[in-house]
Protein backbone atom coordinates (compact mmCIF):
# COMPACT_ATOMS: atom_id res chain seq x y z
CA UNK A 1 0.00 0.00 0.00
CA UNK A 2 2.92 2.51 0.53
CA UNK A 3 4.47 1.25 -2.40
CA UNK A 4 1.31 2.33 -4.25
CA UNK A 5 0.44 5.57 -2.35
CA UNK A 6 4.51 6.48 -3.95
CA UNK A 7 3.57 5.82 -7.13
CA UNK A 8 0.14 8.17 -6.96
CA UNK A 9 2.81 10.75 -5.89
CA UNK A 10 5.28 11.05 -8.25
CA UNK A 11 1.74 10.48 -10.98
CA UNK A 12 0.96 14.25 -9.86
CA UNK A 13 4.30 15.52 -9.74
CA UNK A 14 5.17 14.54 -13.43
CA UNK A 15 1.74 14.72 -14.65
CA UNK A 16 0.49 17.69 -13.13
CA UNK A 17 3.39 20.90 -12.48
CA UNK A 18 1.29 22.95 -11.09
CA UNK A 19 1.13 20.49 -7.86
CA UNK A 20 4.52 21.45 -6.39
CA UNK A 21 3.62 25.06 -7.25
CA UNK A 22 0.44 24.99 -5.30
CA UNK A 23 2.28 23.72 -2.27
CA UNK A 24 4.98 26.63 -2.52
CA UNK A 25 2.03 29.07 -2.53
CA UNK A 26 2.99 29.79 -6.02
CA UNK A 27 0.83 29.75 -9.41
CA UNK A 28 2.66 28.66 -12.86
CA UNK A 29 2.29 32.08 -15.19
CA UNK A 30 0.04 31.52 -18.35
CA UNK A 31 2.24 30.84 -21.68
CA UNK A 32 2.39 32.89 -24.86
CA UNK A 33 -0.97 32.14 -27.21
CA UNK A 34 -0.22 31.78 -31.01
CA UNK A 35 -2.93 31.21 -33.76
CA UNK A 36 -3.68 27.39 -34.39
CA UNK A 37 -6.44 27.18 -36.48
CA UNK A 38 -7.46 29.93 -38.85
CA UNK A 39 -9.35 30.65 -42.48
CA UNK A 40 -8.83 33.55 -44.78
CA UNK A 41 -10.58 35.30 -47.82
CA UNK A 42 -8.90 37.17 -50.50
CA UNK A 43 -8.60 38.74 -53.70
CA UNK A 44 -5.64 39.50 -56.37
CA UNK A 45 -5.00 41.62 -58.82
CA UNK A 46 -2.23 39.85 -61.42
CA UNK A 47 -0.44 40.22 -65.27
CA UNK A 48 0.02 37.42 -66.68
CA UNK A 49 2.83 37.40 -69.67
CA UNK A 50 3.91 33.90 -71.94
CA UNK A 51 7.62 32.62 -71.85
CA UNK A 52 8.85 30.69 -74.58
CA UNK A 53 11.02 27.71 -74.42
CA UNK A 54 12.53 28.42 -77.81
CA UNK A 55 13.53 25.53 -80.13
CA UNK A 56 15.20 25.65 -83.90
CA UNK A 57 11.01 25.55 -84.93
CA UNK A 58 10.48 29.08 -83.22
CA UNK A 59 13.55 30.85 -84.25
CA UNK A 60 12.86 29.54 -87.66
CA UNK A 61 9.33 30.48 -87.84
CA UNK A 62 7.52 32.35 -85.28
CA UNK A 63 10.62 34.87 -83.40
CA UNK A 64 10.89 37.37 -85.68
CA UNK A 65 7.02 38.17 -86.61
CA UNK A 66 4.91 36.82 -83.04
CA UNK A 67 4.74 39.69 -80.76
CA UNK A 68 3.34 38.91 -76.93
CA UNK A 69 1.99 41.63 -74.30
CA UNK A 70 1.18 40.96 -70.77
CA UNK A 71 -2.38 40.90 -69.84
CA UNK A 72 -4.13 41.92 -66.73
CA UNK A 73 -6.42 39.39 -64.76
CA UNK A 74 -7.83 38.91 -61.13
CA UNK A 75 -8.62 36.36 -58.76
CA UNK A 76 -10.64 35.56 -55.40
CA UNK A 77 -10.38 32.53 -53.22
CA UNK A 78 -10.18 30.91 -49.25
CA UNK A 79 -8.00 29.48 -47.45
CA UNK A 80 -7.75 27.07 -44.11
CA UNK A 81 -4.37 27.00 -42.49
CA UNK A 82 -2.77 25.71 -39.27
CA UNK A 83 -0.04 26.98 -37.09
CA UNK A 84 2.46 24.61 -35.62
CA UNK A 85 4.43 27.04 -33.58
CA UNK A 86 4.03 31.06 -33.61
CA UNK A 87 6.55 31.15 -36.69
CA UNK A 88 5.29 28.07 -38.93
CA UNK A 89 1.94 27.45 -41.14
CA UNK A 90 0.68 25.50 -43.38
CA UNK A 91 -1.75 26.48 -45.75
CA UNK A 92 -4.53 24.69 -48.22
CA UNK A 93 -6.91 26.89 -50.01
CA UNK A 94 -8.92 27.20 -53.12
CA UNK A 95 -9.03 29.60 -56.06
CA UNK A 96 -10.64 31.24 -59.10
CA UNK A 97 -9.11 34.09 -61.53
CA UNK A 98 -9.00 35.16 -65.05
CA UNK A 99 -5.76 35.36 -66.75
CA UNK A 100 -5.08 37.14 -70.54
CA UNK A 101 -3.03 37.51 -72.90
CA UNK A 102 -2.33 40.09 -76.00
CA UNK A 103 -0.54 39.05 -79.11
CA UNK A 104 -0.26 41.71 -81.48
CA UNK A 105 1.00 39.50 -84.51
CA UNK A 106 0.92 36.19 -86.26
CA UNK A 107 -2.28 34.60 -85.89
CA UNK A 108 -4.89 33.20 -88.37
CA UNK A 109 -7.41 36.41 -89.06
CA UNK A 110 -9.99 36.79 -91.60
CA UNK A 111 -10.11 39.42 -94.09
CA UNK A 112 -12.15 42.78 -93.32
CA UNK A 113 -13.42 45.56 -95.89
CA UNK A 114 -12.15 48.40 -94.55
CA UNK A 115 -14.72 50.38 -96.96
CA UNK A 116 -17.42 49.36 -94.56
CA UNK A 117 -15.58 51.54 -92.20
CA UNK A 118 -14.84 54.68 -93.78
CA UNK A 119 -11.41 53.52 -94.09
CA UNK A 120 -8.77 52.47 -96.54
CA UNK A 121 -6.73 49.72 -95.13
CA UNK A 122 -6.11 47.80 -91.83
CA UNK A 123 -3.06 48.63 -89.86
CA UNK A 124 -3.07 46.41 -87.12
CA UNK A 125 -4.90 43.73 -85.11
CA UNK A 126 -5.06 42.65 -81.67
CA UNK A 127 -5.84 39.04 -80.00
CA UNK A 128 -6.97 38.99 -76.50
CA UNK A 129 -6.58 35.75 -75.12
CA UNK A 130 -8.22 35.10 -71.80
CA UNK A 131 -8.33 31.86 -69.53
CA UNK A 132 -10.24 30.77 -66.53
CA UNK A 133 -8.92 28.46 -63.98
CA UNK A 134 -9.25 26.95 -60.48
CA UNK A 135 -6.44 26.66 -58.77
CA UNK A 136 -5.73 25.10 -55.48
CA UNK A 137 -2.45 26.11 -53.60
CA UNK A 138 -0.78 24.10 -50.17
CA UNK A 139 2.15 26.34 -49.20
CA UNK A 140 4.19 26.88 -45.92
CA UNK A 141 4.95 30.39 -44.45
CA UNK A 142 7.35 31.17 -41.78
CA UNK A 143 6.67 34.35 -39.98
CA UNK A 144 8.71 36.93 -38.56
CA UNK A 145 7.02 39.03 -35.77
CA UNK A 146 8.18 42.30 -35.55
CA UNK A 147 6.09 43.66 -32.03
CA UNK A 148 3.08 42.44 -31.21
CA UNK A 149 1.33 43.15 -34.20
CA UNK A 150 2.89 43.21 -37.54
CA UNK A 151 4.78 40.03 -38.94
CA UNK A 152 6.33 39.71 -42.22
CA UNK A 153 6.65 36.01 -43.49
CA UNK A 154 7.95 34.56 -46.93
CA UNK A 155 6.02 31.48 -48.00
CA UNK A 156 6.34 28.96 -51.05
CA UNK A 157 4.06 26.07 -52.31
CA UNK A 158 2.94 24.50 -55.08
CA UNK A 159 -0.51 24.68 -57.13
CA UNK A 160 -3.14 21.94 -58.85
CA UNK A 161 -4.55 24.15 -61.52
CA UNK A 162 -7.55 23.03 -63.85
CA UNK A 163 -8.05 25.18 -66.65
CA UNK A 164 -11.91 25.63 -66.80
CA UNK A 165 -12.12 27.92 -70.46
CA UNK A 166 -10.08 29.45 -73.12
CA UNK A 167 -11.65 32.38 -74.99
CA UNK A 168 -10.10 34.70 -77.41
CA UNK A 169 -11.54 37.89 -78.74
CA UNK A 170 -9.75 39.48 -81.76
CA UNK A 171 -9.58 43.28 -82.85
CA UNK A 172 -9.02 44.80 -85.86
CA UNK A 173 -6.93 48.49 -86.29
CA UNK A 174 -8.51 50.90 -89.40
CA UNK A 175 -6.50 53.73 -90.96
CA UNK A 176 -8.89 56.19 -90.03
CA UNK A 177 -8.81 55.11 -86.05
CA UNK A 178 -11.78 52.81 -86.52
CA UNK A 179 -11.66 49.64 -84.44
CA UNK A 180 -13.58 46.39 -86.26
CA UNK A 181 -14.56 43.41 -84.77
CA UNK A 182 -13.15 40.33 -86.87
CA UNK A 183 -14.97 36.90 -87.58
CA UNK A 184 -13.41 35.49 -85.38
CA UNK A 185 -14.15 37.61 -82.57
CA UNK A 186 -15.53 35.79 -79.01
CA UNK A 187 -14.55 32.40 -80.01
CA UNK A 188 -14.23 29.63 -77.46
CA UNK A 189 -10.75 27.92 -78.24
CA UNK A 190 -9.82 24.49 -77.89
CA UNK A 191 -8.88 23.52 -74.22
CA UNK A 192 -6.01 21.28 -75.05
CA UNK A 193 -4.17 21.45 -71.63
CA UNK A 194 -6.75 21.32 -68.57
CA UNK A 195 -4.48 20.44 -65.73
CA UNK A 196 -1.10 22.36 -65.04
CA UNK A 197 1.11 22.51 -62.01
CA UNK A 198 2.37 25.79 -60.86
CA UNK A 199 4.96 26.68 -58.04
CA UNK A 200 4.28 30.03 -56.33
CA UNK A 201 6.13 32.65 -54.00
CA UNK A 202 5.08 34.94 -51.89
CA UNK A 203 6.43 37.81 -49.50
CA UNK A 204 3.36 38.81 -47.24
CA UNK A 205 2.57 41.28 -44.93
CA UNK A 206 0.12 40.87 -41.84
CA UNK A 207 -1.25 43.25 -39.62
CA UNK A 208 -3.20 42.40 -36.08
CA UNK A 209 -6.55 44.73 -36.18
CA UNK A 210 -7.82 42.59 -33.65
CA UNK A 211 -7.08 39.64 -31.02
CA UNK A 212 -8.76 36.92 -33.80
CA UNK A 213 -8.63 39.13 -36.83
CA UNK A 214 -5.55 39.97 -39.56
CA UNK A 215 -5.46 41.86 -42.68
CA UNK A 216 -3.13 41.07 -45.13
CA UNK A 217 -0.91 41.58 -48.00
CA UNK A 218 0.80 39.65 -50.40
CA UNK A 219 2.88 40.27 -53.25
CA UNK A 220 3.67 36.90 -55.20
CA UNK A 221 5.12 35.28 -58.27
CA UNK A 222 4.18 32.23 -60.08
CA UNK A 223 5.79 29.55 -62.87
CA UNK A 224 3.54 27.46 -64.84
CA UNK A 225 5.83 24.33 -65.38
CA UNK A 226 3.76 22.61 -68.01
CA UNK A 227 3.96 24.03 -71.48
CA UNK A 228 0.95 24.34 -73.78
CA UNK A 229 -0.39 25.75 -77.17
CA UNK A 230 -1.40 29.23 -75.54
CA UNK A 231 -1.54 31.68 -78.49
CA UNK A 232 -0.02 29.88 -81.60
CA UNK A 233 0.02 26.40 -82.95
CA UNK A 234 3.70 26.71 -81.44
CA UNK A 235 3.00 24.59 -78.35
CA UNK A 236 6.25 25.43 -75.96
CA UNK A 237 5.27 28.43 -74.17
CA UNK A 238 4.47 28.64 -70.48
CA UNK A 239 2.61 31.21 -68.16
CA UNK A 240 4.09 33.31 -65.77
CA UNK A 241 2.37 35.65 -63.63
CA UNK A 242 2.72 38.22 -60.96
CA UNK A 243 0.78 40.23 -58.78
CA UNK A 244 -0.45 41.32 -55.11
CA UNK A 245 -3.32 39.18 -52.78
CA UNK A 246 -5.48 41.43 -50.50
CA UNK A 247 -7.03 39.19 -47.43
CA UNK A 248 -8.55 39.10 -44.23
CA UNK A 249 -7.64 36.47 -41.84
CA UNK A 250 -9.72 34.99 -38.87
CA UNK A 251 -8.37 33.17 -36.10
CA UNK A 252 -10.54 29.56 -35.31
CA UNK A 253 -8.61 28.96 -32.32
CA UNK A 254 -5.40 29.67 -30.66
CA UNK A 255 -2.75 27.18 -28.69
CA UNK A 256 -1.06 27.73 -25.83
CA UNK A 257 2.89 27.82 -25.95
Amino acid sequence: IAFMKYLFFLFLIFSCPDFLLAQKGKKKAAGEQYPGWFASGYFAFQNSNVRVREDENWNMIYKSVTFFQGGSGRAGGVQAGYGFNPKLDLLLGASFGKQSIVQTSNFPISFIDPTQYGATEQIGAHRFVTIHSLEVPIEARYKFLIGRAFSVYPSLGGLLVFTTHKKQDVEAYLDNGAVATHPANDFSLANDRPFNVAIQAKLGFRLQLAKPLFIKVEPFYKWYLAKEQLLTEFANTNLRSFGVWVGMEYVLGFQQL
